[in-house]
């Protein structure tokens, strides 16, 4: 199962059961899921915005990609 993909019914279960529950119980809970990893949220990074950080740039990236590339193949004639 993803993490986007839930059963409806047993969430709603857990939520019936969760109602029931006194005050403290519930926060309790509550703590204890905002501690799980998959539940916390990320604050966002502007500063990177999809690239890294490095010493090189681009030009040196693209440069070192480039001879890297091994083009020793031999065509044959059809």
């Amino acid at each position: 199962m993803s993490k986007l993909a839930f059963n409806k019914s047993v969430l709603e279960y857990y939520l019936r059961l969760f109602r029931q529950l006194d005050t403290s119980s519930r926060h309790y809970i509550s703590d204890q899921l905002k501690k799980d990893e998959p539940f916390r949220v990320k604050e966002p990074r502007n500063d990177l915005f999809g690239s890294w950080k490095g010493e090189e740039s681009s030009d040196e990236i693209t440069e070192r990609i480039y001879s890297g590339r091994n083009f020793s193949r031999t065509l044959e004639s059809l």
